[in-house]
């Protein structure tokens, strides 16, 4: 049965998740429209919305939708524009079913206009915990959302726990790994050519982003994160934070540390940020991208605080709840160890085998929107 499906992303992370599903839609011949807005329509996050462009596709709307502010009333206020907006969107657009990625406030707005609109919602990564705010966005959605698909049986049983039906979870893994493909990825020599930096040193991919709970705190990260690098003689190559409050005292921070073994970019695309992760010696900070996508590449991950608290974890991640410098030098102790090495030269991701993608489109493709699917009342 052909739908007309409606993507929406707000943030680059969110592209990894979607871009090899769109790929096999679009090769099936599903009819869909790409929506975006936030971070890939604003210039400090590198204009992400380019990535899509040069991955091949067309898309159909942008919304605009960014307050800046002082405090952090400007978000609230920013959400309200894109929820004022995306009613009209979906009309025009003739969405059938609205297809989501991730935890994001922006994809908690998406998920509320199609729900109030009528319109069922299929959310991809649902069910997983996570310490931060956006965890709960995610659990938000989940109530919202009629077709749901799991990364792993951990999620899917948060599912059913959550009093969601059976019939609408699907453990499908997390297509975000399904483009990791030694094909895809660029030799050490290619991706320091495109970036126009060395590479021969070891380095460190660093990733921090702010945590609603404790902005400032993320500023330590940082510092910290440089004192540990130095002291094992790791060069540092820092990606910015996603647009959360906070971002700003995180980004001035990256650039007080920035020294001839710093390197900082605003924005990467997929296959290059895959890439440095492939040849990193750790990847370290807060992002998701150290639980989620580096077991594939088999590099280590030291996952600081509490925005990644309770996801599920490989025998790649080192995590490490209470931050300061000195538990930040004894997990890059950890990671050079022998037994820790060996480790991780034997780790499976507990989040996919790189075959999602395929899995979601097919049940996209064969799902009946009837009347029993578009109930959302729980059954008792």
């Amino acid at each position: 049965m052909s739908k007309r499906v409606t993507i929406f992303t707000g943030s680059r992370g969110e592209w990894g998740y979607l871009r090899p599903v769109l790929q096999l839609m679009r090769e099936r011949g599903i009819t869909f429209n790409i929506v975006i807005a936030n971070m890939h329509l604003l210039p400090e996050n590198g204009f992400t919305y380019r990535e899509i462009e040069r991955d091949g596709f067309e898309i159909a709307e942008r919304v605009y939708m960014n307050i800046n502010g002082p405090d952090d009333l400007s978000w609230p206020k920013s959400l309200g524009l894109l929820a004022f907006q995306l009613p009209d969107i979906y009309a025009r657009l003739r969405t059938e079913i609205v297809l989501l990625a991730g935890d994001r406030a922006e994809t908690f707005m998406a998920a509320s206009a199609a729900y109030y609109a009528d319109i069922p919602i299929a959310h991809i990564q649902a069910g997983e915990r996570s310490g931060h705010k956006d965890g709960m966005v995610r659990h938000a959605i989940g109530k919202l959302t009629h077709i749901h698909f799991a990364s792993n049986e951990d999620a899917g049983d948060r599912l059913r726990r959550f009093g969601e039906q059976d019939f609408r979870i699907h453990v499908v893994g997390a297509p975000q790994l399904d483009d990791i493909k030694p094909e895809r990825l660029m030799t050490r020599q290619e991706v320091a050519e495109k970036l126009g930096i060395e590479l021969a040193e070891e380095f460190a991919l660093c990733v921090v982003h702010p945590t609603s709970e404790n902005p400032s705190e993320c500023q330590h990260y940082v510092q910290w994160i440089d004192g540990a690098c130095k002291a094992a003689n790791l060069r540092q190559l820092w990606i910015y934070p996603n647009n959360d409050a906070g971002s700003a005292h995180v980004i001035s921070e990256i650039e007080r540390i920035a020294t001839d073994k710093t390197c900082a970019f605003r924005n990467v695309n997929r296959r290059i940020y895959l890439s440095l992760l492939q040849h990193a010696q750790v990847v370290i900070g807060n992002s998701s991208s150290g639980l989620l996508e580096a077991p594939t590449v088999r590099t280590a991950a030291i996952n600081l605080g509490q925005r990644q608290q309770d996801r599920v974890a490989a025998d790649s991640v080192i995590n490490v709840p209470d931050v300061s410098p000195v538990s930040i030098a004894a997990a890059m102790e950890m990671l050079r160890s022998a037994p820790f090495q060996q480790r991780l030269q034997a780790v499976t991701n507990p989040y996919g085998d790189g075959n999602s993608a395929a899995r979601i489109v097919e049940i996209l493709e064969t799902t009946v929107l009837d009347a029993h699917m578009r109930n959302k009342f729980v059954q008792e």
